[in-house]
């Protein structure tokens, strides 16, 4: 689920930026307005490797308790 995620952002992103590099030969404006949609991903998939590494913490330390106490 992870590495879907990871990999959906990073394809998502790779696209943009070559529609971006492609836009470029075409008009410079809209290839420099194609680096707002390109930041707000990148800060979007900033936010969600947070709350994956979140979750994986919370859920690593309740494991870790309950093998430790036990039931």
């Amino acid at each position: 689920r992870l590495f879907a995620n990871m990999l959906a952002g990073h394809t998502l992103l790779h696209i943009l930026a070559g529609f971006g590099m492609s836009m470029l030969k075409v008009d410079i404006f809209i290839a420099l307005l194609m680096a707002f949609p390109i930041i707000a991903i990148c800060i979007l998939e900033f936010g969600i490797a947070f709350l994956q590494a979140y979750v994986f913490v919370v859920l690593l330390s309740i494991y870790l308790k309950e093998s430790h106490y036990g039931h």
